[in-house]
Formats: C-alpha cells, sequence, structure tokens
C-alpha cells in the first residue's frame, strides 16, 4: 500500500498536467532553471550534498505549495522528497503492514499540513530536518491514542523546540544545549530539568546523565566526578562519550 501510494505519486510527476506545471514554476524561479525535470528536482533534493543549494528549492516549493493558489506539482515533489520519512514513521507505527490505508492517508495529510504551514521567515534555513521535525510532531499530535514511547518522544521533540533557535550555536560536544542555557545556575537547574527526558526515555542512563551534568554543565574535573563515582577515569570518558554520542544521536533526528 505504502509503495503504490510511491508510485502513483511518481505516475502523476509523468502527467502533462505536471510537466506544464513544473515548466511555469521553471520560468517564475529562476533557482529552478537547471532542473529539466521534476524528477530531476526530487533528486537533487534527497539526502545529502549542499544545504543552502536545496533550503533555496525547498523555499520556493513551500511557497508555491502554501499559497492562495496551491501548485500541485510542488505539492507533488515534496511528498516524494519527503518519502522516506512518511515511510519510516509508516512501518514504525504499523508493525511492518503494508495495507493501512488510514495511516497512510493520516501521514500524507500531516506532512502537506506541515509543509503548508512551514514558518519560512522563523526557520529559513535547514528546512528539510524542520519540515521532517514538524512532520512527526503533527503525526503525533494527531494520535488519539499514544504509547509510553510516543510520549517520551514528544517530550524529546518538544525539548528540541526550546532550543531550535539557537540551533546553529549548539555545542558539538553536548547538542542540544545553547551557551546562553548554561550562563548562570538558574539555567543550568532549568537545563537538568528539561534533559531529564533523555533518562525517562531510556536514552542515557541517570549516571551517565548526572556524569554530563557534573562535567560539562557545573564544570567540575572529571577526575574528581570519577573517583566519587567509583569508577576510573577511562571508564568515566568512555561512558560520557558514549551518554553524549546517544544524545547527539536522537537531536541529529529533529534539527
Amino acid at each position: 500500500m505504502i509503495e503504490d501510494l510511491k508510485k502513483e505519486l511518481e505516475n502523476e510527476l509523468k502527467s502533462q498536467t505536471h510537466e506544464d506545471g513544473f515548466k511555469k514554476l521553471k520560468e517564475k524561479h529562476q533557482t529552478l532553471e537547471p532542473f529539466r525535470t521534476p524528477q530531476e528536482l526530487v533528486g537533487f533534493l534527497s539526502p545529502g550534498g549542499d544545504h543552502d543549494e536545496k533550503d533555496g528549492a525547498l523555499s520556493i516549493l513551500i511557497k508555491e505549495y502554501g499559497g492562495e493558489t496551491p501548485s500541485r506539482v510542488a505539492g507533488t515533489i515534496l511528498i516524494l522528497t519527503f518519502f522516506p520519512v512518511i515511510k519510516n514513521i509508516y512501518f514504525r507505527r504499523s508493525a511492518g503492514s503494508q495495507d493501512n490505508e488510514e495511516l497512510i492517508g493520516a501521514l500524507q495529510c500531516c506532512f502537506l499540513e506541515a509543509a503548508r504551514n512551514y514558518p519560512l521567515d522563523k526557520r529559513p534555513c535547514k528546512i528539510a530536518a524542520n519540515l521532517k521535525f514538524l512532520t512527526i510532531r503533527a503525526f503525533l499530535d494527531s494520535q488519539t491514542q499514544i504509547s509510553e514511547a510516543d510520549d517520551a518522544q514528544k517530550l524529546i521533540l518538544d525539548e528540541a523546540e526550546k532550543y531550535r533557535p539557537d540551533a546553529e550555536q549548539l555545542s558539538e560536544a553536548y547538542p542540544g544545549i545553547a551557551p546562553a542555557a548554561v550562563a548562570d545556575r538558574e539555567s543550568i537547574e532549568m537545563t537538568v530539568r528539561n534533559y531529564r527526558v533523555f533518562v525517562d526515555a531510556g536514552v542515557v542512563s541517570q549516571d551517565d546523565f548526572m556524569l554530563i551534568v557534573e562535567t560539562r554543565l557545573l564544570d567540575r574535573d572529571i577526575r574528581d566526578v570519577s573517583n566519587e563515582m567509583g569508577i576510573g577515569i577511562e571508564t568515566a570518558w568512555k561512558r560520557r562519550k558514549r551518554a553524549e554520542q546517544a544524545i547527539k544521536e536522537h537531536f541529529q533526528k529533529y534539527f
């Protein structure tokens, strides 16, 4: 069923209506001129490559789809570009089944709603990552019944959202905490409370989380902290690195 949707969209993109629509988009936007076909644009927008160049094309598609007269070809290109995201959510929710037509429809609607309402004025960069984030969030919000895992994911998404305005300044060592967030004790305490979601979600253990808090946020010497924990310094280094990597991987899903 999910693959049938993809084939249907690919066939739509080959239709004369979509080819004519793409020609009009190219005439209107010089940025799209290098792409001979809408299929070439979908290929260009696939994961990897230069984010800035892709942001330019995605912003055009989002504007055209979110306008008073939505561009059908822009919408189809967007869905095909982000089809791996939709497919991934689908299989995680359907336990591998390919026949849940209601779920497919809900995901498609959530994505198109996120694209139509995308805040280009606030988030002009990293559009692909932001749109993925908004799609997942819209889908979770649309569900009347959610699991504990969904609840945990919503908390992580909400936490990522708090720091999204500072995404460019996020620490490489501890992604998700902007420098401004650790400027004083009140900010540190708030950050610790907020980031405990990663412990609750099972991303990191309580001990490893506190190892990060003590050495990264409170700026204590890792030797002193490892002694208090009763572990060697090499073990402390390795455990902190693994925990930070686990948090980083979760944040990379949404930024």
